[in-house]
């Protein structure tokens, strides 16, 4: 004889239906703004980002700063080199380069502060 299989009846519980909750009327909450980053500077090597702003009256932006650039050294050793022309009249200067010729022997040579 044969065998054969039958599946037990499935017993499933009805579907639930239930009411969706009733939209309820909110009264709009005061937004604060948003606090400002941790760190209002973002430094690098060529410059720096600076944040500004309150983020209420002004609003919140950063700012790039350029480093200033470095200070010419072409010619320049930190001193001042004086003499005294023809006319007497005095004249000083950081660059030896921009001693005349005919006077660097009198060129004096000072340290500069």
């Amino acid at each position: 004889m044969p065998v054969i299989y039958v599946a037990p009846p499935a017993l499933y519980e009805p579907p639930a239906y239930v009411e969706p909750p009733a939209p309820r009327a909110e009264t709009p909450a005061l937004v604060a703004p948003p606090p400002p980053p941790e760190r209002g500077v973002i430094q690098y090597s060529d410059g720096r980002h600076e944040l500004r702003g309150d983020g209420v009256a002004t609003p919140y932006r950063w700012v790039w700063i350029p480093n200033p650039p470095p200070p010419p050294r072409s010619g320049r050793d930190g001193r001042l080199y004086g003499w005294i022309d023809e006319q007497g009249e005095l004249h000083m200067t950081d660059r030896w380069d921009a001693v005349p010729e005919r006077y660097r022997a009198q060129a004096k040579r000072n340290q500069s502060s």
